[in-house]
């Protein structure tokens, strides 16, 4: 009883922070300045201002820096980093833990935390979808009118994905502008926006990662003919909206994303009037939902009509592993399609094995040669084991085939360690939790990614055969067909959530593995700096998100007047099982519960067609303070 009148007490408090407006006393209590400590940043959630909605941005931050102790630290940084208006009622400040004390102690203060530092979580798969001028582009002209905003790591702005040939300008309904002045950043009629966040300040927009221009392409992107990578997959590139605009809010840089600059970017996103918005970032899967920044923007967006979509995260295969799974918020799971770049490999013995790389030298590999393998990790140094390049370096593979596990660095990093050594080639090894999902990298020496099964068939070989093993690779650009097709990516979130009650996430999934579109750079062994055609397979739940975001401003061009939470579940009550009509697969074994979506139905290929008998329901900031709960657990 005790338990159940806390969270009834939270709740009521929490309602009413989001709800009402409240009076703030004009004297503040006094603040002691501690040096001596380190100041860190902290989001403060504060009572509403009675006139919040009149205050300019100038009389906000004023409002808000009368919380603080003074305007600036000793070195001179703004003690205010970010005044909130639209996602919550409060603000980003530094403070020593002393202060965070004092303030916490002041009339008008509902809560404080410390900022959290978040994570970065297509030629073929619209087709995979289903999306032709017949089904999905013919009546919602391929999202014109739309804006989705990508909360990401920027940029690449000159790159022909983001071509306005032919794009009308900015609709009437946008409110935004180009970037912030001095920023350098070009827009034009297909990127109308270019913002950055970082700790209070705006620097460039431009994506010097990756992540954000891959994910921006696969949303929206423009018709791109001849894309691929190192030859693999070539095709035309197009997004899910390729006429829709795009609004970008840089807030992930090489620390990560924190959590103040990702409310900012959604709060700027609010006013500017977005009808979309991606964050393909990670979460905690342990995380309250008041206090997880994703959910809280989303919450904000959803009340101005904004479809919210994120990442469902890569923490699978285990269960419970999920982030952000607020129920406003479309959570999207990654599955495969049938599409790969097959790298065969041939042993000694005449066994093969169907394996993955973007990078195929058919013209320099001679494939009717058999290489001696070798294993770096044969004496048990797990580095080694795993290719890392110091653990290499007293090493010689001159001629040969290097397996290697995964782990440590990037794959492409193993490749580029073995190469140095005078490798000819290289296979990585699956690990049992990966199974049977392979990545198809741009390597710089010829290479094959096999499943688990495979691997280990494979290093059986070898110890058996230590002296004589030897191995080659055959080359088969781009196959399709391949099954089971979709099934769950083996790094894709699982549910249930520990934090939403029991509801059933992630709501949908999507193409996640494997995904080719656009990147900032040119890749491979020899790449070309002046290259502007730079295109990339990369693989996560980032990706799968970017393809639900692009078909939710699909179905909002198509119906204007709907909710959030109707095009929520018109996407997830028309879902798919895979293309056979089977239950979506997890690494070759039957989903069961991972694979059923939110509605009891397993979710998988988007059918864009049928939006039509949609369930009506409206998340609102009741729903989110009752989730809030208290001590012990959250109310439902």
């Amino acid at each position: 009883m005790e338990h159940s009148r806390r969270n009834i007490l939270f709740s009521s408090a929490f309602l009413l922070f989001l709800l009402l407006p409240v009076t703030i006393p004009a004297q503040l209590l006094p603040i002691v300045d501690d040096t001596s400590s380190n100041h860190h940043i902290y989001i403060i959630h504060v009572d509403r201002h009675k006139t919040h909605d009149l205050l300019g941005d100038e009389e906000l931050e004023s409002f808000h820096r009368s919380f603080l102790p003074n305007t600036k630290l000793d070195s001179g940084l703004p003690r205010l980093v970010y005044s909130y208006r639209h996602v919550i009622s409060g603000f980003a400040a530094r403070l020593t833990p002393s202060e965070l004390d004092v303030i916490r102690s002041m009339p008008g203060v509902l809560s404080a935390d410390l900022d959290q530092v978040y994570q970065l979580e297509t030629t073929y798969t619209p087709k995979y979808l289903g999306l032709t001028k017949q089904n999905g582009w013919g009546g919602t002209m391929m999202g014109n009118g739309m804006v989705i905003g990508i909360i990401d790591s920027g940029i690449k702005p000159g790159h022909p994905s983001f071509s306005d040939y032919h794009m009308p300008p900015a609709p009437p309904t946008w409110n935004g502008n180009c970037t912030t002045p001095g920023s350098g950043f070009v827009c034009n009629n297909k990127i109308i926006s270019g913002k950055a966040f970082s700790g209070g300040t705006h620097p460039s927009p431009v994506d010097t990662n990756g992540h954000g221009t891959h994910v921006a392409s696969i949303a929206a992107g423009r018709q791109v003919n001849g894309a691929s990578v190192l030859g693999t997959a070539k095709g035309v590139a197009i997004g899910m909206a390729p006429k829709a605009h795009l609004a970008i809010y840089k807030v992930c840089f090489a620390n990560g994303c924190d959590g103040m600059d990702i409310i900012a970017a959604i709060d700027q996103a609010i006013k500017d009037g977005v009808d979309v918005i991606n964050m393909s970032i990670s979460g905690s899967p342990t995380a309250p939902l008041y206090d997880d920044s994703v959910a809280l923007g989303s919450m904000a967006a959803i009340q101005h009509g904004i479809v919210a979509v994120s990442s469902a995260g890569n923490r699978g295969p285990k269960t419970m592993s999920l982030s952000h799974c607020a129920p406003w918020v479309i959570a999207v799971g990654a599955v495969s399609t049938d599409r790969r770049a097959t790298s065969k490999v041939e042993l000694g013995d005449g066994r093969t094995f169907n394996g993955q790389t973007a990078y195929q030298p058919v013209n320099t590999f001679d494939s009717s040669k058999f290489y001696p393998l070798e294993f770096p990790g044969k004496n048990g140094n797990v580095a080694a084991s795993c290719c890392v390049p110091h653990a290499l370096s007293n090493m010689n593979f001159r001629g040969q085939i290097v397996l290697c596990n995964p782990g440590i660095v990037k794959d492409e990093e193993k490749g580029e360690a073995v190469y140095a050594r005078g490798a000819e080639g290289m296979i990585i090894l699956n690990l049992p939790q990966q199974g049977y999902t392979t990545f198809s990298k741009a390597h710089v020496i010829a290479a094959s990614n096999v499943n688990y099964p495979d691997g280990v068939d494979i290093l059986d070989y070898f110890y058996k055969n230590t002296n004589n093993a030897t191995a080659t690779f055959r080359f088969f650009d781009t196959e399709f067909g391949f099954t089971p097709s979709p099934s769950i990516g083996y790094f894709s979130s699982r549910g249930p959530s520990q934090m939403n009650g029991g509801l059933i996430k992630p709501d949908v999934v999507a193409p996640g593995v494997n995904i080719l579109a656009a990147w900032i750079k040119d890749v491979g062994p020899n790449p070309d700096p002046m290259a502007t055609h730079t295109f990339n397979f990369d693989s996560g739940t980032s990706m799968a998100a970017p393809h639900v975001s692009g078909i939710a401003s699909l179905v909002k061009s198509q119906h204007r007047d709907w909710t959030p939470a109707e095009i929520l579940s018109a996407i997830v009550t028309t879902a798919k099982d895979s293309m056979s009509g089977a239950a979506i697969e997890v690494e070759g074994v039957c989903s069961e519960r991972v694979g059923v979506g939110a509605d009891g139905n397993r979710p998988g290929r988007k059918d864009i067609y049928p939006w039509g008998n949609d369930i009506r329901f409206d998340q609102s900031a009741i729903h989110f303070a009752r989730s809030a709960g208290g001590e012990g657990g959250h109310t439902w």
